[in-house]
């Protein structure tokens, strides 16, 4: 009996530990509120042990009561004002108590007129595909997709309430294209922005909405260098550029020194003399793969003589020291140097040579040909000359360009001319012969064509050739035109690349261009004097 009292005493002496307060959602309506707003309060019910508030985060929300006591059934009330803006909103309830963890309850409210596309740019393979877009929308619209003639290798496949489906074309094109839809509704209306000013002009238009397609192409940029700015060495900044390419390496020169880059990263190599040359000089290749040099005498040539000695050397990449192949030639046209040379043919052996030379408009410059036979210059120890039919002193041999087509010069020479005539000419001959335009390039007096090359490729002959702003240099986009010549009377345009640099940089007129074929594709070096650059560009054939 004692145990038993004990027993009893000890249990009517436990405390019993309190029940943990509470704060939840008991029941609450649908998160998403229509566009027009609430005309009857929506009811959050609740349930809380403890003294409570309720607040929200929107200015367009009010809800009653904002406070209550503890209750198995609390209620607040929500009334939420139309959405007269063009974007869905979102609001938050809170409810708190002390001691309890807040409850928030989150809402959507469409807009009164909404159009939301996602996504709004779409990058796209070489090969093409399907792509479909997302609409969320709940006003009227209509879609453009300019498949029309603007872009022919955009198709709208299909179009529906909630999304939409595009065909891209494979692109078998070397540049990267650039296509977007365009989608349209009447029911929202947003200010007109004038093109020029950018500014409102007080107008109201339909609102649009572009999807824009970015397509790969065939042309890549494997490598981007900056020269050092001891690029230009004595008068080196009168002298055009040149370039070839030997044992791996592109190799610059300024007329006074050479530079060599490693051709599959950039990476600058050692500059380093030229052995047995006399400067100025320029370099290029022949179809043969030799790297070849042109020297000449210095401006002024010497008193009395109206000549201007010139060699011709064969230069070997790995030591880069130069054997003569032609001498005792002479350039009637001296000037400061030898611009935009070209070799097709193999000039050990049978090979035509043609280069443009003059010292500016005061003495004049003119297309140079030499033919090559036998590893020897025919001829009378001077040059052979055409003057060009547009004008008779070309500004400058900078903006202009000759290339003999075979190895002959008699059988044929696509050209380049200056003031405000930038178009191909084909000549089939050379002295006394008409000229015939063959290609219009789009340039005005504000371009100019420099740096040609030809590159003999899987039974094809290629002309490539820079076109580059003069004036003003911010305004016009420089390009790689890459046309077929296999008939040089018609050439064909293969492909033009814009924005070699950027849209904001074109190409100077101090340019060089060397093409070469590695691992199975056209590979073009461009190298800019004026803004110290070299781009290595990809060209896969068509």
């Amino acid at each position: 009996m004692l145990g038993v009292a004990v027993l009893a005493a000890f249990v009517s002496c436990k405390k019993e530990t309190p029940a943990a307060d509470v704060l939840e959602i008991i029941n609450a309506p649908e998160t998403v509120i229509t566009k027009d707003g609430t005309d009857t309060p929506l009811t959050v019910t609740f349930k809380a042990t403890k003294a409570w508030t309720a607040s929200v985060d929107a200015d367009y929300v009010t809800i009653t009561p904002k406070s209550g006591d503890p209750a198995d059934e609390c209620k607040v009330k929500i009334n939420v004002a139309a959405n007269e803006t063009t974007v869905d909103r979102s609001f938050t309830v809170t409810l708190k108590s002390e001691g309890v963890t807040p409850v928030t309850v989150t809402y959507k409210q469409e807009s009164q007129f909404h159009l939301n596309i996602d996504p709004l740019e779409v990058n796209v393979p070489k090969a093409g595909g399907l792509f479909k877009i997302n609409v969320d929308a709940n006003v009227r619209y209509t879609i453009k997709d300019y498949s029309d003639g603007s872009f022919p290798w955009q198709h709208l496949e299909s179009a529906g309430d909630t999304e939409f489906a595009i065909q891209i074309d494979a692109n078998n094109g070397y540049p990267v294209r650039e296509s977007y839809v365009k989608i349209t509704t009447p029911d929202i209306q947003v200010p007109e922005i004038d093109p020029e000013t950018g500014e409102p002009t007080g107008e109201l238009v339909d609102m649009t909405v572009r999807v824009y397609f970015y397509q790969e192409g065939n042309a890549s940029i494997a490598w981007t260098t900056t020269m050092s700015d001891d690029y230009f060495v004595g008068e080196g900044e009168y002298i055009s550029l040149s370039s070839a390419f030997g044992n791996g390496m592109l190799l610059v020169s300024n007329g006074h020194n050479i530079w060599g880059y490693d051709a599959a990263t950039g990476k600058a190599l050692q500059s380093v003399p030229l052995e047995g040359m006399v400067t100025p000089f320029g370099i290029t290749n022949d179809d043969a793969g030799h790297v070849v040099a042109f020297t000449g005498g210095s401006y002024p040539p010497a008193e009395g003589d109206p000549y201007e000695p010139l060699t011709v050397l064969s230069i070997d990449p790995t030591t880069m020291s130069g054997a003569p192949v032609i001498s005792g030639v002479y350039n009637a046209f001296y000037g400061y140097g030898l611009d935009g040379m070209t070799v097709t043919g193999d000039i050990t052996g049978n090979a035509a040579i043609t280069f443009l030379s003059g010292a500016g408009w005061e003495a004049g410059s003119s297309l140079v040909f030499f033919q090559v036979t036998d590893g020897k210059f025919e001829g009378d120890s001077h040059t052979d000359y055409v003057g060009l039919p547009w004008t008779s002193a070309l500004w400058s041999s900078r903006h202009s360009f000759g290339v003999c087509t075979t190895n002959n010069v008699m059988n044929g020479v696509l050209c380049a001319g200056y003031d405000g005539n930038y178009n191909l000419h084909y000549n089939p001959g050379v002295s006394g012969a008409n000229w015939v335009e063959t290609f219009t390039t789009g340039y005005t007096w504000e371009g100019g064509l420099n740096a040609a090359d030809v590159i003999e490729w899987n039974g094809h002959k290629y002309l490539c050739f820079l076109g580059m702003s003069y004036f003003p240099s911010w305004a016009i986009p420089s390009s790689l035109f890459v046309l077929n010549i296999d008939n040089p009377a018609k050439p064909e345009l293969l492909t033009k690349i814009d924005y070699l640099d950027s849209p904001e940089v074109a190409v100077s007129e101090n340019t060089a261009l060397t093409m070469t074929v590695e691992d199975g594709s056209l590979c073009a070096y461009i190298v800019d004097g004026e803004m110290c650059s070299i781009r290595k560009i990809i060209l896969p054939v068509l």
